[in-house]
């Protein structure tokens, strides 16, 4: 089964825009026959488990030893998978993803997303990258431009290849189709 992996703040309030989103964003990758898998705590991560979990489909949960006395796991994940340290837990949820999908987020999401585009930057993986909104455009403004610098050639690197923007469900779910 192809895996959706969804990633996002666990600070993300229940009913705000984003956190519907990502809950229906589960249910349509469930609709598509994808597991979800996140994080496993709250925020995105829950609402994409709930979205999946509320349309019959596979919700899974990636969580760290040293996250257990301090976040609760999500009750929507219909199976949690834990690791020994965040680094490991960042890796499974990139390399076991046929997709990853991006909501705003802080150092965990940015960590998460900086290993996505080193992957598929350099043809490790060839999953899409899915970023949900504008917030993630200032990284990528700054990779590109770390690369026009660090590259003299008349064709540096392309960063725009590597992800899509999208601003609805129906953005992401032609994301999806895709897959």
């Amino acid at each position: 089964m192809s895996r959706v992996a969804v990633f996002g703040s666990w600070r993300l309030e229940p009913g705000s825009l984003d956190y519907r989103l990502a809950h229906q964003i589960g249910a349509a990758a469930a609709r598509r026959g994808l597991a979800v898998v996140t994080g496993g705590y709250s925020g995105v991560m829950s609402a994409a488990l709930q979205g999946s979990q509320s349309a019959g489909g596979v919700a899974e949960a990636f969580t760290c030893t040293s996250l257990r006395d301090v976040l609760p796991v999500c009750s929507a994940a219909s199976s949690v998978t834990e690791f020994d340290s965040i680094a490991e837990r960042a890796g499974a949820l990139v390399g076991r993803a046929d997709a990853c999908i991006f909501f705003p987020g802080r150092t965990g999401t940015a960590a998460e997303l900086a290993l996505a585009v080193e992957a598929r930057a350099k043809a490790e993986l060839a999953l899409p990258l899915i970023l949900v909104g504008d917030f993630w455009r200032p990284y990528f403004d700054w990779l590109r431009s770390s690369n026009d610098s660090l590259h003299q050639s008349a064709d540096p690197p392309s960063t725009t290849s590597l992800f899509e923007i999208v601003h609805s469900l129906d953005d992401v779910e032609r994301a999806l189709d895709k897959l």
